[in-house]
C-alpha cells in the first residue's frame, strides 16, 4: 500500500526562487531561462553558478540578464570549492532559495553541501537534476554510452531530486527514447539532449506549480516518487 509523505496539491501563485548550476555550453540552461521568461516555468532565477570560467553557461546568464557567479573549481578540493559556492550564495540566503537546479553541472555535490538544502518532508534535497538514463538503470557518468554498451532497446532521461547517494533521489519525471540498430553515440546523445530540453522544462513547470504529492510503493526500501495531479480549475 502506498504511503503519502507530503501533499502539495494546493499550489502557490508566487514565483519560486531558483538558482541554476551549470558547467558546459548551457543548452539546458538556455531552455529553462527562456521558459521562465515566457512564464512557462513559474520561477525567478536569482543566479547562475558555474565552475568553468568562460563557459557557454556564463554567456547564457548574461544574455538573460541573470547574475553569473563564476567560481572556478580547477585545482581545488571539493570542500574548498563548495565553501566558496556557499559563501557566494550567502548573499541570497540559502534558506530562502526554493530550489537549486542542476543543468549540466559536472561536479558531484558532497553530503555536507546537500545538507544545506535537505528537506525531511521530501526525503531529499531541494535540488533538481536531470540524468541521461531511465533510472535506476545506468546511474553515474555516460548514461547514453552505458545504454549502448549494454545493448538495451530503450533509454531516456530522468528528472529527479538529489539524495545523498548516486542518482538515488525521488523521481519527478521520465521519458523514453528508442535506440535504433545502427545507433551511434553521437546520434543518441543529440536525440537525448533534445528530449532532455522538453522533459526538464515540463518537469520543472509541474514541480514549481505545486500540484504534486510524494508517495512510496509497497517496498519500504524503495525510493519515493513524485506524483502530479491535474490542476483544479474550478471555482
Amino acid at each position: 500500500m502506498s504511503g503519502l509523505i507530503i501533499d502539495r496539491s494546493v499550489a502557490s501563485d508566487k514565483l519560486a526562487s531558483v538558482v541554476i548550476f551549470a558547467s558546459g555550453r548551457g543548452s539546458n540552461l538556455r531552455v529553462i531561462c527562456e521558459s521562465a521568461r515566457l512564464g512557462k516555468i513559474p520561477a525567478r532565477i536569482e543566479a547562475v553558478v558555474t565552475n568553468v570560467p568562460g563557459s557557454g553557461a556564463n554567456e547564457v546568464a548574461r544574455e538573460f540578464d541573470i547574475p553569473a557567479l563564476e567560481i572556478d573549481s580547477k585545482g581545488k578540493t571539493r570542500e574548498t570549492h563548495e565553501a566558496q559556492v556557499l559563501a557566494a550564495l550567502g548573499g541570497l540566503d540559502c534558506a530562502k532559495i526554493d530550489w537549486l537546479v542542476l543543468a549540466g553541472y559536472m561536479r558531484l555535490l558532497s553530503p555536507s553541501f546537500i545538507k544545506h538544502f535537505w528537506a525531511e518532508s521530501l526525503a531529499a534535497a531541494r535540488i533538481v537534476n536531470i540524468h541521461p538514463s531511465l533510472l535506476p538503470s545506468f546511474p553515474g557518468v555516460e548514461g547514453y554510452g552505458q545504454a549502448l554498451s549494454y545493448g538495451v532497446k530503450l533509454t531516456g532521461a530522468t528528472v529527479h531530486l538529489v539524495g545523498y547517494g548516486l542518482d538515488d533521489g525521488p523521481i519527478i519525471a521520465q521519458r523514453s527514447l528508442e535506440i535504433s540498430g545502427d545507433e551511434t553515440l553521437e546520434g543518441l546523445q543529440s536525440r537525448g539532449l533534445e528530449l532532455e530540453h522538453s522533459l526538464y522544462t515540463e518537469a520543472l513547470a509541474n514541480l514549481l506549480k505545486g500540484h504534486w504529492q510524494m508517495s512510496r510503493g509497497s517496498r519500504s526500501e524503495g525510493r519515493p516518487r513524485m506524483v502530479f495531479r491535474q490542476e483544479n480549475t474550478g471555482k
